[in-house]
């Protein structure tokens, strides 16, 4: 396809921010190919920019009225959802009024009062698979993992999540469409049904929390609580377990590191933050709202823009030495969770979880390789991610 009208050709380029990476490869090395364009236009699904300095991206999400949400799907499939998903595909003013009441139930209060649940959780998966002496990381960790908190979130039993987990692959990262829409469907019919029931009989959880809530002093309607809810099962889920990913890999790689976080737990938190900081999986998307002119380069009204997160955060204009995991690392200013309005509603829950992870990971397994030759496989896209994670220890 030819570059829009008005695109200089010097910025154009072979870049496809969806394509996988060669097998056992890494995504973000994709990226690193592309560090020293500021911004560059990509031909693939109809074109769209992409830009790659942390200032710039700072400065598109800190500007909503310039550049909105909507859509945030960006592929050759389109969207999975009919409706816009609450509150990330809306803007303020009515972006605020959706995510209040959202808040409490992902504030660091609640996220320090689910710390002992989420502590819990992690430990029964990693008892599950110790005594195995290896495993399919992602499969029996760190997709069961999240979900598994998310389906407490919505008052069910956690034995359902295992059927979550399966909708969610499906539907995010399935190539058929055939797959996808079934997958979209299935969860829009638990989700809608249990809707109801909470209409009918309100509990202590999040449908029921959302249900009770007012948005310009009117209750919210079921629609608007589904939507809210799809966005979150679509987007909670698959980040966390996208992040336990490429860390447990770093970590299986680095023992320098894992000893660390072995030896003295207390470090973990400063480990979640620089993991997640060299790990930004997130590649948001943003569209003009209208002309406006964004790295000394005109943009038209209507064009995609993807904000290269993953890159930002290893930007050498604002982090010393950004290739090399230091967990002294101070200050650790990192934009992995975005910044502005639609900053990751939540990261305090994220950061619970990746904890909790790497606390009860390594009580019980300290040591753990990646067995040589194993096929890793990884996506890019949206939400970076590592498909297939071999893991292998001795388990006496």
């Amino acid at each position: 396809m030819a570059r829009r009208d008005g695109v200089p050709a010097e910025l154009v380029r072979n870049f496809d921010y969806h394509r996988a990476p060669p097998e056992g490869g890494c995504p973000f090395a994709s990226l690193d190919a592309i560090r020293e364009d500021r911004i560059l236009w990509s031909q693939a699904f109809g074109g769209y920019w992409v830009i790659t300095r942390v200032q710039d991206i700072r400065y598109v999400m800190q500007h909503p009225e310039l550049f909105r949400t909507y859509p945030i799907v960006h592929s050759e499939s389109g969207s999975t959802y009919p409706r816009k998903l609450i509150p990330m595909e809306l803007d303020p003013p009515e972006h605020g009024k959706y995510r209040g009441p959202l808040s409490p139930a992902f504030s660091p209060r609640a996220a320090v009062a689910m710390e002992q649940e989420i502590g819990d959780l992690a430990a029964d998966l990693v008892a599950s698979v110790a005594p195995k002496g290896s495993t399919d990381f992602l499969t029996d960790f760190a997709r069961p993992f999240p979900t598994q908190i998310f389906t407490g979130m919505l008052g069910q039993p956690y034995s359902e999540a295992e059927q979550l987990v399966a909708w969610n692959h499906d539907l995010i990262h399935s190539y058929e469409p055939g797959r996808r829409r079934d997958a979209g469907a299935q969860i829009h019919r638990y989700l809608s049904t249990l809707v109801e029931q909470r209409r009918h009989a309100l509990g202590e959880d999040l449908v029921s929390l959302l249900l009770a809530a007012t948005v310009d002093g009117r209750p919210m309607s079921s629609e608007e609580v589904l939507d809210t809810v799809f966005l979150l099962f679509m987007a909670g889920l698959d980040t966390v377990t996208a992040a336990l990913g490429f860390i447990f890999r770093f970590l299986a790689e680095h023992p320098e590191q894992r000893r660390q976080i072995v030896d003295d737990p207390a470090v973990i938190p400063a480990a979640v933050e620089e993991l997640v900081r060299v790990h930004a999986v997130v590649n948001a998307t943003r569209t003009a709202t209208r002309d406006t002119e964004l790295c000394g380069v005109a943009i038209t009204e209507g064009d995609r823009i993807v904000l290269a997160t993953s890159l930002a955060t290893r930007d050498p204009d604002e982090v010393a030495d950004p290739a090399t995991v230091d967990f002294g690392r101070k200050p650790n200013r990192h934009i992995a969770f975005g910044v502005g309005p639609h900053r990751c509603l939540g990261s305090h829950l994220a950061r619970k979880e990746l904890e909790a992870a790497l606390r009860e990971w390594h009580l019980r397994i300290p040591e753990y390789t990646v067995p040589d030759g194993a096929a890793i496989s990884a996506h890019a896209g949206g939400v970076m991610g590592i498909d297939v994670l071999p893991l292998r220890w001795d388990p006496s």
